[in-house]
Order: C-alpha cells, then sequence, then structure tokens
C-alpha cells in the first residue's frame, strides 16, 4: 500500500544500510558525507551545495582511488575553499600527498592527512558554525570514518 512505500523511500538509509549520499551527520557547521567520487556525481553535490548552503564557506575533505580521472574531478571543484586531502588505507588509494600535488596544480590549496578522521576534525577546527564541510570521494575513505 501506498503508506507502506512511503514509509519505505522515506527510510531506506535506515532501513538498507546504504549509507554516504548526501548524509547530513551534523549542523553548525554542517557536515555532509557523501560518496560522489567522479566528474558527475561531484557536479551533483556542487550544485545541491550551492542550493541549500549558497552563502557558506565550503571545506572539503577527499580522497580517491587511483583509477578514477582525478583531474575532470579537481577540475569541477571550487578554487576559492579549504582542502583537506586524506586517503583510505588499501592499495587502490592515491595517496593524500599525490592528490594534494595534484590538486595544487588546479590551484586548490590544501592540507594532508593520512586518516580521514584527522581530517574531519581538523575541517572542524577551522569551520564556522556557518560553514560546511563536505567529506567527498571513495567509498573506501567514508568507511574508515569512526561512528559512521
Amino acid at each position: 500500500n501506498n503508506s507502506t512505500i512511503h514509509y519505505a523511500l522515506s527510510n531506506s538509509k535506515k532501513i538498507t544500510g546504504l549509507r554516504g549520499r548526501w548524509d547530513v551527520i551534523s549542523e553548525e557547521p554542517t557536515v555532509i558525507y557523501d560518496v560522489a567520487h567522479n566528474k558527475d556525481g561531484i557536479s551533483s553535490v556542487l550544485i545541491q551545495l550551492n542550493k541549500e548552503y549558497p552563502s557558506s564557506h565550503y571545506h572539503f575533505v577527499i580522497g580517491f582511488v587511483k583509477d578514477k580521472d582525478i583531474n575532470s574531478v579537481l577540475e569541477c571543484l571550487p578554487q576559492n575553499a579549504s582542502y583537506y586531502f586524506t586517503n583510505a588505507h588499501i592499495e587502490r588509494a592515491l595517496s593524500c600527498a599525490d592528490l594534494k600535488h595534484m590538486a595544487a596544480d588546479k590551484q586548490l590549496i590544501g592540507e594532508s592527512f593520512d586518516n580521514v578522521n584527522n581530517a574531519i576534525t581538523e575541517a572542524k577546527r577551522n569551520a564556522s558554525q556557518k560553514d560546511v564541510i563536505v567529506v567527498l570521494g571513495s567509498f573506501f575513505v567514508l568507511a574508515e570514518i569512526d561512528n559512521f
């Protein structure tokens, strides 16, 4: 029936355990987790950010695997944001140092962190209550977040 369908769709993340698509974790500052890791996914996140938080400063915690088209992803990201480059602890992961170097070529400036939790902590330390912290990239990076 319609009420069951409505309930299931409204609670799909809770029911299925599928996380990582525009998951708003907390407010003041707003913290969002999203597994967007390609140009189309990142573009969608940026459209949503500009729609919901148009006047906020953005802090991006990002990490990717090596086999993605990282340059096209980096070209989408705004230069006037703060960046925290990280990596998962798997063989396929692009190192945070390599990501930081690639990002610098696109004028995306930030620091590198070997642990995503440390990157998130630093982003929270630097963010004002009106800022938005977005953790983006590899499913593997989000999988290493404590208490997610």
